[in-house]
């Protein structure tokens, strides 16, 4: 008995958390085509790493790097990973946007519902949000959506939780190319000296 629910309590910890599945039998015609895009662009990902000489960009080489990785594991049971394996592998998962299987797979907790949730707000229709005003919506993640086929931002609201993963927004992109800006301006100096410049060009305004 025991040694049965011990088979049973594994089974079910590798089992991906209900309300996440796509059930093959429910999956709708789209679905069933994301998913099998998602298989053909690994492969083509994989090729394209292999090729030392061609300019990608991080996030592809990124991606390619995981497909590699999970192809890799393919004949292993994640039953019989340890923890950092499954780790891993489900960071591998999350990089390629199988967050479906990266939920499925972390073997921490947190994760488990981070995956899950992204997962979910890939599948959000695009014009899905709550109606929580706009200053409340950032981005906390770039991610790669295999429904959009393009790198997005999960966008979430600090009011009421709310997650969709769109199309970067104009005003994250002129933020993060300010901040980036930024950066390169007062590289090597320190907080006085970067205050003193930045006090001296306010004066002129």
């Amino acid at each position: 008995m025991a040694a049965r629910k011990n088979a049973e309590y594994k089974e079910e910890k590798w089992q991906m958390p209900a309300q996440y599945r796509i059930p093959e039998e429910n999956r709708t015609n789209e679905q069933e085509a994301m998913l099998r895009r998602n298989d053909e662009e690994q492969a083509e990902w994989r090729e394209r790493f292999a090729q030392p000489y061609l300019d990608t960009d991080p996030h592809t080489r990124a991606r390619a790097r995981a497909s590699i990785l999970i192809q890799e594991y393919s004949n292993t049971n994640p039953a019989n990973l340890v923890t950092s394996q499954q780790s891993e592998l489900a960071d591998a998962y999350a990089a390629i946007g199988r967050f479906d299987l990266a939920s499925k797979l972390s073997p921490d907790k947190g994760l488990t519902r981070e995956y899950g949730e992204i997962w979910m707000a890939i599948l959000q229709d695009d014009f899905s949000e709550c109606d929580c005003p706009r200053q409340h919506k950032t981005a906390i993640r770039d991610v790669y959506s295999i429904r959009r086929y393009e790198t997005v931002s999960v966008m979430k609201c600090s009011q009421c939780g709310d997650m969709n993963a769109i199309a970067t927004p104009r005003r994250v992109r002129e933020g993060r190319s300010a901040r980036g800006e930024h950066r390169r301006r007062f590289a090597g100096l320190g907080p006085a000296e970067t205050k003193r410049i930045l006090q001296e060009e306010a004066k002129l305004f």
